[in-house]
């Protein structure tokens, strides 16, 4: 039998309400998957990614970049456990792509939609805070295009991350849902980490940390 939550409950302290169901954002579709508000800001001409979790005392470096999410989820579950602290993080930054929340091709549906569900939450939070925020788009298979693409506004930049293609069914499954990406939403500009395995226009791809990190470690 459908039912509300009680009152009471709604206001319990400490970890009750994990799911942050207290704080909920408008939603276009049946999952309640939140809807990001369309992308507004001038992307400035010299913009690089940065990892969330990278270290600059300065704040300079910072400052002129986007933070990324292309890390091992447990890297920066806090941003979810942890909302104002993750806002206070990415404040740091120019802006910030959304939380890539892993969609691995053998899980439950379930928890592939629940992560799409907190990506676009996190990223309508950092909205109401001000934040310049690009959408992170990731799939699994074809089962996941009836979820993956919904809370992003047509017509406006997102990211993806390009993984590891040399495992051909991997390739097959990129290939198909960038496809299905551009079919979809028709983004006006692809960040894409990773070099894309064919031409596209409006992308800009920036190399994977760990070959910028190799590329300024000098060699004997």
């Amino acid at each position: 039998m459908a039912h509300t939550q009680p009152k009471k409950r709604q206001r319990r302290p400490g970890s009750w309400d994990t799911c942050h169901t207290g704080l909920q954002f408008y939603s276009d579709n049946d999952l309640g998957i939140p809807k990001l508000e369309p992308f507004s800001h001038p992307l400035p001409r010299d913009i690089d990614l940065a990892a969330y979790n990278v270290r600059d005392d300065s704040g300079d470096k910072i400052s002129k970049t986007i933070a990324h999410f292309f890390l091992d989820d447990f890297r920066f579950e806090s941003v979810w456990l942890r909302p104002q602290t993750g806002l206070t993080r990415v404040g740091r930054f120019w802006g910030a792509l959304t939380p890539d929340f892993s969609l691995y091709t053998d899980w439950p549906l379930a928890a592939q939609i629940y992560n799409t569900y907190r990506s676009r939450w996190i990223g309508c939070y950092w909205q109401r805070h001000g934040i310049a925020v690009i959408p992170t788009v990731s799939w699994s298979t074809a089962a996941s295009f009836e979820f993956c693409f919904l809370g992003i506004e047509p017509n406006s930049p997102v990211a993806i991350s390009v993984p590891d293609l040399r495992d051909q069914r991997t390739k097959q499954l990129f290939i198909q849902g960038f496809a299905k990406l551009q079919q979809t939403l028709e983004p006006s500009l692809i960040l894409s980490y990773g070099r894309l395995p064919f031409n596209c226009k409006d992308v800009l791809d920036f190399p994977p940390d760990w070959l910028k990190l190799r590329h300024l470690t000098p060699r004997d």
